[in-house]
């Protein structure tokens, strides 16, 4: 089921599309860490989202003590190896704060 059955602002249905969430169910699937990450999705998005899935009795994946995302992997290689934060966050089209983020619940 396509995401415009949730009638989400264009911010936030544009976000969630360029990072290749087009689908309830792929949404679904995500823990709301893992949207906060993307670039320009913040609590706003995050609760309009939340929201929208509550009209259809669904919700966003619990967080859970997973592997770590192939994502994060990268970043943490990368920043060891000594490339900036703004650099790697520019490159993956995030936040610098996300990369911190991922940085430090990688620690």
């Amino acid at each position: 089921m396509d995401i415009d059955v949730l009638l989400l602002s264009s911010r936030a249905d544009t976000t969630l599309r360029r990072a290749g969430i087009s689908t309830v169910g792929k949404l679904t699937s995500c823990e709301p860490s893992d949207l906060l990450a993307l670039k320009n999705f913040g609590q706003t998005c995050l609760a309009e989202v939340q929201t929208a899935l509550a009209r259809m009795d669904l919700s966003l994946a619990p967080k859970s003590a997973k592997a770590p995302s192939p994502r994060a992997l990268d970043i943490v290689a990368r920043k060891a190896a000594g490339e900036p934060g703004v650099a790697i966050a520019a490159d993956l089209g995030i936040s610098p704060q996300a990369v911190s983020a991922y940085l430090k619940r990688a620690s």
